[in-house]
């Protein structure tokens, strides 16, 4: 939807390649427009450590980074899980501003606060992500 000329895209990006041509697609689409990716690391698999590298550059294509704690967290090993505050630092440090979410409710809100006429704000995850693109549109439709 496009409440307020903010338009809002839910996808099923999860894995790097998946978000990297997700991302290029849009910066296409929307060439002139503020992109603002917000980020589930869903599944086992997406919140491994060794798909840093491809998210630190998908995830780059973005003007604005929101990042969701790894949901399954808990199951993957210390050695295994993607560091989500370093991939956040090293975006930031590449110019792109990202903030790390506590939950899918910080991430609605930093999103609602921040969402401006003529942004593109995209939803990335294998999983329902809380309804957050449907939340976001109904608040932003208020």
């Amino acid at each position: 939807g496009s409440p307020r000329d903010i338009t809002i895209i839910d996808d099923f990006a999860h894995h790097p390649t998946a978000v990297d041509l997700t991302l290029d697609g849009l910066r296409s689409r929307y060439p002139e427009r503020k992109l603002i990716a917000i980020f589930e690391p869903r599944t086992l698999t997406a919140g491994r450590s060794f798909l840093h590298q491809g998210y630190l550059k998908a995830l780059s294509r973005a003007d604005r980074v929101l990042l969701a704690p790894i949901f399954h967290h808990l199951r993957l090993p210390d050695d295994e899980r993607l560091d989500i505050d370093r991939l956040a630092a090293e975006l930031e440090a590449q110019g792109t501003p990202t903030t790390l979410g506590q939950d899918v409710d910080s991430l609605l809100a930093i999103a609602r606060t921040e969402a401006r006429p003529g942004d593109v704000i995209i939803t990335m995850s294998s999983g329902s992500f809380e309804g957050l693109p449907y939340r976001l549109l109904a608040e932003l439709d208020c």
